[in-house]
């Protein structure tokens, strides 16, 4: 009643203001997934997580691997529920270093646990709820939706990478904007649009605000972290309180990169720094183990295995990254005696010190680069103008100051110089070429595959409305196929390849 009463009460302002923004062709805009479904790397609409994976079996899942997500919208066969008496169920947390991008599904490190936890006698299955992308903010609602209703015995957190990037929005601010959207169904309204940014400001019992952006105040030229230090902390806490409340254990996996693989560097220090030690201390507090994977990583280094077999670019696990990693999660639950110690954390909040954050690095285009964050806006491209010249106008302003600290006189906190790993994947990036396809008319929702000339799918999407996207298809395809079908089964088929990589799939009236 309250918004409603707002809406009235400013409607001529607004009314006016909207004109204004609709004879300079600009639109306001509230986050949720525009990008095509199912392309590059399984990712689909979500409703409450804003993007998430759809069933699916044996789809591309880079490095010429497939995967099969079950109907929860993990990766794996699907849990029995309830779960079996006398069973021991684990479940990790994750974003796509461990889900498994770039591996087959009996290659994730929770599959070679779930294996070898069979092996040793223990009736025991292991659930991978890794999603793309994912930070602790999701993994909050993927245990409140699903999470403790699977009835684990022992979590295994592992959000770290997605949520320390710097990134245009905070991820609570997209979440509450997409729970404002759904909770109001007047959103699709421009006014409400327009009042919904400045309602969410100041809004006493949520706190945080919701994302309305337009053209008339321009993309945001600032960078944040998606999950804040202090949020980063206070979530992981209360996630293991709860744990706790019910009997479930945890444990912690610190991520590794190249960059944390190679050489020491001098200089300050990397932006990741203040979560690693986060982790720690609430892991102390709590008295739960923390599985360091780039100590793992170097002792198997220090046996002869080379980085490149251990991760596949810059920080996603090869197959055998995997195994070693299954195997040092399991010798520190033996370790730790577990299941006999069933590794609870405590009930009592962290009550240690706060920890400060770094500064802000230098613009640089990894915002957004692979986040699925920039397919949360439906941009014109007159609206991806604008997102490019506001990336332009960051870089050029330098490293702007955080909390009102200066940068470190010895520089900013920038990128990692590029250890040989990288020299690799620069590689596999020009192993791909870009297809650009365009849907036209028929009846949606459209299912499109890309086809090579064995007839092995290199690509797929799905569309919810004619639209025009691109898909990265491996090199090893260079004249490849698309078919389009809508929804009445009526089909398109046309040919495209490195000499010519666009495909117009018109499908009539």
């Amino acid at each position: 009643m309250g918004l409603r009463l707002l809406i009235l009460a400013c409607l001529p302002v607004a009314a006016l203001a909207i004109a204004e923004l609709w004879a300079q062709g600009k639109r306001p805009l509230l986050p949720g997934w525009h990008g095509p479904n199912q392309a590059a790397g399984l990712i689909d609409a979500h409703p409450t997580r804003l993007w998430g994976m759809s069933e699916a079996v044996g789809v591309q899942n880079a490095e010429g691997s497939v995967a099969s997500i079950n109907a929860l919208g993990f990766r794996g066969k699907m849990p029995e529920q309830p779960k079996p008496q006398g069973r021991l169920r684990v479940l990790s947390t994750g974003d796509s270093s461990f889900y498994g991008f770039g591996v087959n599904d009996s290659e994730v490190f929770t599959d070679y646990m779930e294996q070898s936890l069979l092996g040793s006698g223990q009736d025991v299955d292991v659930i991978n709820t890794g999603v793309g992308g994912y930070t602790i903010a999701q993994h909050v609602l993927v245990m409140e939706e699903i999470g403790w209703d699977l009835e684990p015995d022992l979590l295994i957190l592992a959000n770290l990478w997605s949520d320390n990037t710097w990134d245009s929005f905070h991820d609570e601010d997209l979440l509450r904007s997409n729970r404002f959207a759904a909770a109001n169904p007047l959103t699709r309204s421009a006014l409400v649009k327009l009042i919904a940014a400045w309602w969410g400001k100041d809004d006493p019992l949520e706190g945080g605000r919701v994302i309305v952006w337009s053209a008339s105040e321009g993309w945001p030229e600032g960078k944040i972290r998606r999950v804040p230090l202090s949020r980063w902390m206070s979530m992981h806490d209360e996630l293991l309180q709860a744990a706790a409340s019910r009997g479930i254990g945890a444990v912690f996996l610190k991520p590794t990169n190249s960059f944390l693989l190679g050489p020491e560097h001098a200089g300050p220090p990397p932006a990741w720094t203040p979560y690693f030690e986060a982790m720690d201390a609430l892991a102390a507090h709590h008295h739960i183990p923390v599985v360091d994977v780039t100590a793992v990583f170097k002792a198997a280094m220090d046996e002869g295995v080379a980085a490149t077999d251990l991760l596949w670019d810059k920080m996603h696990p090869t197959a055998m990254g995997h195994r070693v990693l299954s195997d040092a999660i399991l010798a520190a639950l033996s370790a730790a005696s577990w299941p006999k110690n069933r590794l609870l954390p405590s009930v009592e909040p962290y009550d240690g010190l706060p920890l400060e954050d770094l500064p802000n690095p230098v613009w640089t285009d990894d915002a957004g680069a692979g986040s699925p964050q920039l397919k949360l806006f439906d941009l014109s491209e007159a609206d991806k103008a604008a997102v490019a010249g506001a990336a332009k106008a960051a870089t050029a302003q330098g490293a702007p100051k955080h909390d009102g600290g200066p940068v470190p006189e010895d520089g900013p906190v920038g990128q990692p110089p590029k250890a040989d790993v990288h020299e690799r994947v620069e590689g596999l990036q020009r192993g791909v070429w870009s297809l650009a396809i365009t849907v036209a008319n028929g009846r949606p929702p459209y299912e499109v595959e890309v086809l090579d000339a064995d007839g092995n799918i290199v690509g797929r999407a799905r569309l919810s409305k004619p639209n025009r996207f691109s898909l990265k298809i491996p090199q090893a395809a260079p004249t490849v196929s698309v078919v389009v079908t809508d929804k009445t089964g009526d089909r398109v088929d046309v040919g495209a390849g490195l000499e010519a990589p666009t495909a117009l799939l018109d499908l009539g009236d």
